[in-house]
Order: structure tokens, then C-alpha cells, then sequence
């Protein structure tokens, strides 16, 4: 509080005053938010095996923990975990948000989650601890209190759920066979030369097709087998093709259609075989050329040819994460191979590999790869060797790889050597934009070697991509 006096003077010399009281208060400040935390499950109950989601919500933005103490009393932090590593976190959130699952595994009994909150990180080291005592919930917030030294700063929250026994298993379904039909281009086909057949259309109306057998001759045994394959006609004239798949419950559905083939063309001259010590070489590509998108379910269709007569094989990196073997046949020198199928996805990159084993000599291997984006995955990944894209090395030499993601992801390399071997270098976790590096040395023989990596993202996207270099002699 304070006094002032005010004194007004006029042109004549006379004066007035005038007194007031001024009262100063200090400008109140608002106290910062209070913690708060609700955790939930999906289910009030679940039996043993059972997967289980749970919920919570937090304001303001707090750094979160969640334990479980199973009916035994032990304790386990489940968030955060390998798989969710970011607690720092405001609002709804649902667990797991991941590539993996909460699974109830016991003992029976009534298990407990808490919940915890915090304004700073913290380390409980509770995870592991078993006293039955914290099934408690006051019991728990009197431990967490002990372990932080404050009964501030802090808020918990907690929820129960009943373990039960698993239940008894349900009679199998009523199966149903699956329903079979193909597809072949050209649909003029001839003599002496590929013809492509395409049984993604088949279906099952109970389950999953498992296998696909072709029949080309009406003999009654497997020519083929494979959702999409190629074969050529050796003579002119009608055939019968016969394509019979089975479900994942062993019923089997087939159909037949009466293919004409007509006399091919004379052939073209013979090329003259390469000078010696000259490597074979390999071409793979994709009907909108390589690095090219996709959406799933539009048909792709791979060419691919070697310079050499040879046997080769077709595989797909796909963004699935799956590594799986689309083809297998052999090719004249010059000749051109084609594979039609459908691109399946999800969203990412993939990769096929063409890897062919020449007739000639002791069998020399070449490799070519091609890669292609399904959707908008958002994301790449590159892989480099230190001499570049087709560069050659001598067995005993080392090569160094280069390699990095545009998100954090495990990543794994994959090797085909010319011994005929598929090696592979598991890399661990890399972080996003981050090149990293390791040194191999090349084995032999001469040939020519496909690396191909696959990145697994923490999003759930596949990345892959390729290099192609030359082992020399």
C-alpha cells in the first residue's frame, strides 16, 4: 500500500492538493496443470493364450509407464518396450501399436496393470520384482512413492483383469472346395515358345489355396506347380491343361481348357557362343521399367533373358518380408523368358532377383535384379559398394557395402555368391538417414553377385533394395 499526494498550482499562484491511497497486489500465477491418467482393457477377462489390448489416456504431456503384476505378484514393465520405444506421449493412445501382441500367458487369477505418469523420466527398476503385496493398488503407489522419494510429481492409475483357463477347442468348420480357374497369354500362343499361366484368379470359399498343379499334357501328372507359371509347347496343336489346386483343409478343385498352339516361326540363327573368359551376363526388367509403381492387384509382367544358355531362377523380395522362388526353367542364349502376376503388396519396395546357372563349363553364375515401389510406402532405402553399381572385384579382395533407410529399421542383407550360396548378414537396428557400412571379402568364383537388403521399418513397411557387381578371375 502506498500514499500519493497530488498538488495542482494555478497562473495566480494559489494551490490545491489532494491525497489518495494506492493498494499494490502481487499478479497471481496459475499452479502448472495436474498429472492426470486413466488406463483400461478391451475385455474384463481372458483365457490363457488370449491377446489383450489396452487403453490409456494422459494430460498434459507426461512421460508413461505401464506395468503388470500377474496374480503370482511378479512384475513386468510393458510399455515402453523394444517395439514402442516413444512414452512421452499426450492424449489417447492404444497398446500394442506395433509388430508384436500382449498375450495372456498366467497364472490364473486376477491380474492387475498400473498406470504411471510422470513429468521427467524415470527408472523404477521394477520390471522383475515379485511380491504379492503390490496387487494392491495402494500397496503399488506406496512402493512407487518409496522408489521416487516424492508422493508428487506423479499420478497412477490402475485396472484388473480375470486370468481364466483356456477353453475347450472348437469343432473344425464344414470345408469346402476351393474353386479353380486360369489365365494364358499370348492368347495365340506357339510352338516353341513361352506361354504364361495365371491361376490367381482360383478361390476358396472357406479358406486359402495352399497348392496349384498344372497338368499340360492330359497325362494326369504335375507339370507345374505355382499360382503363375510358363511353359512351351513343343509341337503344334490342341492340349488339354489341366489346372487342380487344394486348400489349407485338403479339398481340391480342377479345370480344364483346350489350349491351340501353332507352328512357330523359323528360328533365328544361333548366336556364336562369347570368347573365352568373357562372363555370362544377365537382363531382368518390368513392363513399366525398373523402379517403377504400382498399385496392388494391377498385373505386373517380368522379362528377363541371359546371354548364354542356362538355367535360371526367379525370386521376389517382396514387401511383405517374404523371400519366395516365382519361377524356375531354362533358357536358350538370347532366348526371352516372361512371368505375369499380380502385384499384392503392401505398401513398399520390392525387389526380384534373376539368378542362372549356365550350361557351359562348371556352370558359371550371373545374377540381375530390379526393383519396384507398390503405393506410396513414403519411405526408400539404398544399398552401395564401394566400386559401384557393376563393378568387378577379384576373389580375396574385399568390398565394402553401403547402406541406409529414409525410416529406423532392422535390416538384413541377402548375398548370392557365385559358389551358388545365399548368404546372410543380419545388420540390427539402423537409425533413419544414417549410412552405415561393413566390409566382406569376395569368395568366387568368377560371376556375377546380387546383394539385396531388406529393411523391416518400426512402422511395419518393407524396404528393399539391390546391387549387382562382377566377380572376375
Amino acid at each position: 500500500m502506498r500514499l500519493k499526494l497530488l498538488t495542482v498550482t494555478d497562473d495566480g499562484g494559489l494551490s490545491s492538493s489532494i491525497a489518495r491511497t494506492i493498494e499494490v497486489r502481487s499478479a497471481a500465477v496459475p499452479p502448472p496443470p495436474s498429472l492426470s491418467i486413466e488406463v483400461w482393457t478391451d475385455k474384463p477377462s481372458y483365457r490363457i493364450g488370449e491377446r489383450l489390448t489396452l487403453g490409456f489416456e494422459v494430460h498434459p504431456q507426461a512421460y508413461v509407464y505401464i506395468f503388470s503384476v500377474d496374480p503370482g505378484g511378479l512384475v513386468t514393465r510393458i510399455f515402453p518396450n523394444p517395439f514402442s520405444r516413444n512414452n512421452y506421449i499426450e492424449g489417447r493412445y492404444t497398446l500394442p501399436d506395433g509388430p508384436y501382441a500382449l498375450v495372456v500367458d498366467g497364472p490364473l487369477g486376477r491380474e492387475y496393470l498400473y498406470a504411471l505418469a510422470s513429468s521427467r523420466p524415470l527408472d523404477l527398476r521394477l520390471s522383475g520384482v515379485r511380491n504379492p503385496a503390490l496387487l494392491d493398488p495402494e500397496a503399488f503407489r506406496a512402493e512407487v512413492a518409496r522408489r521416487l522419494g516424492t508422493p508428487s510429481g506423479w499420478a497412477l492409475a490402475w485396472t484388473s483383469f480375470q486370468v481364466e483357463q483356456p477353453g475347450p477347442p472348437l469343432p473344425p468348420p464344414t470345408n469346402r472346395p476351393p474353386v479353380a480357374t486360369f489365365t494364358y497369354t499370348p492368347s495365340d500362343p506357339l510352338a516353341h515358345r513361352p506361354v504364361s499361366f495365371d491361376a490367381s484368379g482360383s478361390s476358396d470359399p472357406d479358406g486359402r489355396i495352399v497348392s496349384y498343379t498344372w497338368d499340360f499334357n492330359s497325362d494326369g501328372q504335375s507339370d507345374a506347380t505355382g499360382v503363375t507359371v510358363t511353359h512351351t509347347f513343343p509341337t503344334p496343336g490342341s492340349y488339354r491343361v489341366t489346372l487342380t489346386v487344394t486348400d489349407d483343409g485338403g479339398l481340391s478343385g480342377s479345370t480344364t481348357r483346350v489350349v491351340q498352339v501353332r507352328a512357330a516361326p523359323a528360328p533365328s540363327p544361333t548366336p556364336s557362343p562369347p570368347p573365352p573368359g568373357t562372363l555370362p551376363t544377365a537382363t531382368l526388367t518390368i513392363d513399366r521399367g525398373c523402379g517403377a509403381s504400382y498399385q496392388p492387384g494391377e498385373r505386373i509382367t517380368v522379362s528377363f533373358s541371359v546371354s548364354e544358355p542356362a538355367a535360371v531362377k526367379l525370386f521376389d523380395f517382396t514387401t511383405a518380408g517374404q523371400f519366395v522362388q516365382l519361377l524356375e526353367r531354362s533358357l536358350t542364349a538370347g532366348e526371352q523368358g516372361n512371368f505375369t502376376g499380380r502385384v499384392v503388396g503392401p505398401a513398399g519396395i520390392e525387389t526380384l532377383v534373376l539368378f542362372a546357372r549356365t550350361a557351359s563349363g562348371s556352370g558359371t553364375i550371373t545374377t540381375a535384379a530390379c526393383s519396384f515401389t507398390i503405393g506410396n510406402p513414403n519411405a526408400t532405402a539404398s544399398l552401395t559398394v564401394d566400386r559401384g553399381e557393376g563393378g568387378s572385384y577379384r576373389p580375396g579382395e574385399p568390398i565394402t557395402f553401403t547402406y541406409s533407410v529414409s525410416e529406423e529399421a532392422s535390416v538384413v542383407i541377402y548375398d548370392f555368391e557365385p559358389t551358388g550360396i545365399l548368404k546372410r548378414y543380419g545388420l540390427g537396428w539402423v537409425p533413419a538417414g544414417v549410412s552405415r557400412s561393413f566390409t566382406a571379402t569376395i569368395v568366387g568364383p568368377a560371376g556375377v553377385e546380387t546383394a539385396v537388403l531388406m529393411a523391416y521399418t518400426r512402422s511395419g513397411k518393407v524396404l528393399t533394395a539391390a546391387v549387382s557387381f562382377k566377380v572376375v578371375p
